[in-house]
């Protein structure tokens, strides 16, 4: 269950990463997609974390919506095979921190690494990535989600009151 079945992801994704990478930034399939796909489920949304601010994601898009842009979130629209218009966030790496309300992070800063930016996440299951540049299908997971998965456990990344308090809807 390690690896990442590749040709699970529609080429719309594929297109935005590629889009991504051959403007000189990285791209990883992050969350719940990574996620669904290693369990062999079709995943609800496709999300990409990568290195670019949000000002460069929109100007590599044509059509993108910076509803989230203050959060590093940039919503791609881009047409798939069919001629729908799909959805893709595209997010900055970046960590959180100072909490108000048990639910939104007061401050936002960017990272650098894909690394910094999975050590942020809710659940060791939704903190895996798989790089879209990679030629193999290997997942990036840093806080045992795999075995997890395996073992079916739900477990927080790090300490688990801290992620609780961090974002209210997380338990």
């Amino acid at each position: 269950m390690n690896t990442f079945d590749k040709t699970e992801i529609p080429s719309y994704v594929s297109q935005i990463g590629e889009n991504l990478i051959s403007s000189g930034f990285e791209a990883y399939l992050v969350g719940g997609c990574v996620r669904d796909t290693l369990l062999g489920k079709a995943p609800k949304d496709w999300d990409i974390a990568t290195n670019a601010h949000p000002e460069n994601i929109s100007e590599l898009f044509d059509r993108s919506l910076l509803v989230g842009a203050r959060f590093g979130t940039v919503i791609v629209l881009i047409e798939e095979e069919k001629g729908e218009t799909q959805q893709v966030e595209v997010t900055t790496y970046r960590s959180e921190a100072d909490y108000i309300d048990g639910r939104w992070p007061s401050k936002v800063e960017y990272s650098q690494t894909i690394d910094e930016d999975l050590s942020r996440r809710d659940f060791t299951i939704n903190a895996m990535a798989f790089n879209l540049a990679a030629d193999n299908s290997e997942v990036v997971d840093l806080h045992g989600g795999i075995k997890d998965l395996e073992q079916k456990n739900i477990r927080a990344v790090g300490n688990p009151i801290e992620r609780f308090t961090e974002d209210g809807l997380r338990p």
